[in-house]
């Protein structure tokens, strides 16, 4: 495990954003990033997800997708269309 420092690039990507207070450290986002985006934060209280490499994020939403508890949440101006194609909303 590497020693990481707070970074904005830790909660946000081009296509998500990450809430660490609503993880349950369930790493069902990590085992479902096919780009390895998304590692953990294992320090004995101290326990979530967050953004490791936020370039390697391609949009598919995986981990929006398999997260119960909302912790991470497409950027608002992407929609989603045919298996992860994605298109920006018009006037949103």
């Amino acid at each position: 495990m590497r020693i990481h420092y707070f970074s904005p690039n830790h909660l946000t990507t081009k296509y998500i954003q990450l809430d660490s207070r609503n993880c349950d450290a369930c790493w069902k986002c990590i085992e479902n990033c096919p780009q390895k985006v998304i590692e953990k934060m294992d320090i004995i209280i101290h326990k979530h997800a967050h953004i490791d490499t936020s370039k390697k994020c391609i949009g598919c939403l995986r981990c929006v997708k398999i997260c119960e508890n909302s912790a991470i949440k497409p950027i608002k101006n992407l929609n989603i269309i045919n298996h992860g194609t994605r298109i920006k909303k018009e006037n949103v």
